[in-house]
């Protein structure tokens, strides 16, 4: 029987026999050809967006998702645009990896905002930016008071930069979303980040996809337990190897937190160990089920919030001379735990 290195060499006898060769080989170089006219091309439409925004920097959003990408070059150009507070809000620079703007790139964009008191939205999705880019945007969030939406998600972000972006957190009193899906975060990172969300009063979304498995859903447990601000937290798996994934033992740390947390209102769990069709009987099936009772919760406490508040404030002078908002969160929390409908359980 015909092994596959004889099949091979009789298939490339025949073809050659035959005069095919040379026409794959001619299709192969045109098909190379006609891809790199594209790439020039986006790369020249790139490069005009870029040049006509810093000739007349008049918009409010500038969107390259997609696109060939701008490079480091074009984001030190539109870094340049920045400092010097346009009229733009909204900046998108997620752009694939053949001509991102990398960590230089990531660092003139972060000089910038140091400066620049309008950009709301930033978005750095797969933009090739390791540590070192990030420690940079670590050190801009630390001063700028209008960036509010960042996304760093399918990046080379590891832990040194996970770390600094938890520094800055601790500080930093306007971020209120942050992507740090895809990344290559581990235990000692989102230790760090579990930590400033303890003394973060203002980060309402946190999207993770780590490599840290139950250890770290751990310390995010314990985080959730005095954070009263985040409102979502998106630990989907996706991508992940099995052992970084979530398993009973961090959904069973996560129901316990959300005890005491009367703030969060969407945990996503997908794709990880533990599916939410697991059955109720197991362990990690009762975790589950209270999770979703628990958020439900929430989500019926947070529409109480505001009156709740107003009766607080109207109320503060026969109270203690502390911030109401302590009372808001415990004030009621008996109530809705007696309240809340019980969990899902077989007839």
């Amino acid at each position: 029987m015909c092994n596959f290195r004889t099949m091979a060499l009789l298939f490339l006898a025949v073809i050659s026999k035959q005069g095919w060769a040379a026409d794959w080989q001619a299709a192969g170089l045109a098909r190379d050809h006609h891809r790199a006219e594209q790439a020039a091309r986006e790369q020249r439409e790139c490069q005009d967006k870029v040049a006509a925004f810093v000739a007349n920097p008049t918009l409010t959003t500038l969107d390259f998702k997609g696109a060939f990408g701008i490079g480091p070059e074009g984001a030190r150009q539109l870094a340049e645009v920045l400092r010097t507070n346009p009229p733009l809000t909204t900046l998108v620079l997620s752009t694939p990896r053949r001509f991102c703007i990398g960590a230089a790139g990531a660092a003139a964009i972060a000089n910038a905002l140091m400066e620049n008191h309008v950009l709301t939205i930033l978005d750095l999705n797969g933009d090739f930016i390791t540590d070192d880019g990030v420690i940079a945007l670590a050190a801009a969030l630390r001063v700028n008071r209008t960036l509010h939406t960042l996304d760093l998600s399918d990046n080379d972000i590891e832990d040194g930069g996970a770390i600094a972006l938890a520094a800055a957190l601790r500080v930093n009193g306007t971020l209120r979303t942050l992507d740090l899906c895809s990344l290559k975060i581990g235990v000692p990172g989102v230790t760090a980040l579990a930590n400033a969300l303890e003394q973060n009063g203002v980060l309402t979304t946190l999207k993770l996809s780590p490599r840290i498995g139950n250890e770290g859903v751990n310390v995010l447990a314990a985080a959730l337990m005095r954070n009263n601000t985040l409102t979502t937290l998106d630990l989907n798996g996706y991508g992940m190897p099995r052992p970084s994934k979530i398993g009973a033992e961090g959904v069973i740390a996560l129901a316990a937190a959300l005890k005491g947390n009367l703030t969060l209102t969407t945990l996503i769990l997908e794709n990880n160990q533990l599916s939410e069709d697991e059955d109720v009987e197991t362990a990690g099936g009762k975790a589950l089920a209270e999770i979703r009772t628990r958020l439900e919760r929430n989500k019926r406490f947070d529409t109480m919030r505001p009156s709740i508040f107003a009766s607080i404030m109207g109320a503060r002078r026969f109270l203690p001379l502390l911030p109401p908002e302590i009372f808001v969160d415990y004030i009621i929390i008996d109530l809705l735990i007696y309240t809340a409908p019980p969990a899902p359980t077989d007839a």
